[in-house]
């Protein structure tokens, strides 16, 4: 009976060592990646060329954004994810810069409860980049633009279709000139 029980506890203790490698792992990894650090292999970005489907989302001004504000002109939009780093650091790019018109910008933030402090602080510090509205993370604003599945995302808009997709403001700028109006 003893060896038996000897047996046992070998092998749980070193599946138990092996679970914790295994953790520590993929904490480092998560790490790097909230960070920065290390770049997923593959983004997928909406594709260019796909027309924006329905949507509704409720802007933090007020006002309701559909995809009929999309319909005319050229418009960005930018995905965020609440308490993400590269993130974090792409909005403070875009606010140094000054290369971007904010009448033209409209921002979902993902991945909090809008009613949360944290979330509606972060939400309200991006008034001044432009309208600003909560998302469901995936959800019906994400599907409309043929799926959002990396954060941040840029998107240019021209009369309703996705001209230009990418990660940093750079990728998404017409033709590299600012969007600023005039």
């Amino acid at each position: 009976m003893l060896p038996a029980f000897y047996a046992v506890a070998g092998i749980l203790g070193a599946a138990t060592a092996l679970n914790i490698i295994l953790l520590r792992a993929v904490l480092r990894r998560m790490r790097e990646f909230e960070t920065g650090n290390q770049v997923p292999a593959v983004i997928r970005l909406p594709a260019v060329g796909t027309r924006v489907g329905s949507f509704r989302a409720a802007a933090t001004d007020g006002s309701v954004i559909t995809e009929a504000d999309l319909a005319d002109g050229t418009g960005y939009l930018w995905f965020l994810l609440a308490g993400s780093e590269p993130c974090r650091a792409r909005i403070a790019e875009m606010r140094s810069s000054g290369r971007f018109d904010p009448e033209r910008v409209i921002l979902f933030v993902a991945g909090g409860d809008p009613a949360a402090e944290k979330t509606r602080e972060l939400m309200d510090g991006l008034r001044d980049l432009g309208r600003v509205a909560a998302m469901e993370w995936p959800g019906p604003v994400g599907a409309a633009m043929s799926g959002i599945r990396a954060f941040p995302t840029l998107l240019r808009i021209e009369s309703g279709v996705i001209a230009a997709a990418g990660t940093r403001w750079e990728e998404v700028a017409e033709s590299g000139v600012p969007a600023l109006a005039g």
